[in-house]
């Protein structure tokens, strides 16, 4: 599923909703919130559109497109083609805080003090005990270990470029 975990997602008519949820709950399952949904898509490093991926977003700095059909036609292609080419500017990393308090979407990145990008995602991640991010960096700070700053909510939180999926 999007989250990383093993599942699956049911498509139902809406009249169907009701007695199919009540089916799943006796049986045992329980739900969980967008919060849950989102904490575990950003632990394994997957972006979301409207967060890291937006029109002015491509996805040739996630991965440097290495999850993109290139050999298909697909609109904006010429586009990413040309960035992949040239290599992206800015690069979506994942970012592991020294602690649990978390970054939130839109603090500004630094390295050394000069800024460098931007928070797009983060919270504190329970499976790992600590805070993560994702965040779009320019690709000179984007080497994984490279230690990074972000400025939150009148606090510097120090912070380190981790690969993807973030490791346990």
């Amino acid at each position: 599923g999007y989250t990383g975990e093993r599942g699956v997602e049911l498509l139902i008519p809406g009249e169907l909703a009701a007695p199919v949820w009540e089916a799943l709950a006796s049986a045992g399952v329980v739900a969980c919130g967008l919060g849950a949904r989102d904490t575990l898509r950003l632990e394994m490093g997957y972006p979301l559109y409207g967060h890291e991926l937006t029109r002015e977003r491509t996805p040739a700095g996630v991965a440097g497109g290495a999850f993109m059909a290139r050999g298909k036609p697909f609109i904006g292609r010429e586009a990413v083609e040309r960035e992949l080419a040239a290599g992206p500017p800015q690069r979506l990393v994942g970012l592991r805080l020294e602690g649990r308090r978390a970054a939130r979407a839109g603090d500004p990145v630094q390295a050394g003090g000069r800024p460098v990008g931007a928070v797009t995602s983060g919270a504190f991640a329970p499976s790992l005990g600590v805070a993560v991010a994702l965040a779009w960096v320019d690709a000179a700070s984007s080497a994984v270990e490279s230690p990074l700053q972000i400025a939150a909510r009148g606090a510097t939180l120090p912070a380190r470029v981790s690969p993807l999926p973030f490791p346990r």
